[in-house]
């Protein structure tokens, strides 16, 4: 949910983070990490 949140660029990572209720750190390690399926973030 947060990388599709994040890929819509209409929405700020703060945004993001409070509507998931992490931190801007937590959040980007997440989107950081490979997805479920097995796809790089990068």
């Amino acid at each position: 949910m947060a990388r599709t949140l994040y890929n819509d660029k209409a929405n700020t990572v703060t945004n993001i983070g409070k509507t998931l209720g992490l931190s801007r750190a937590t959040l980007y390690r997440s989107l950081d990490a490979p997805s479920a399926e097995g796809h790089d973030s990068k």
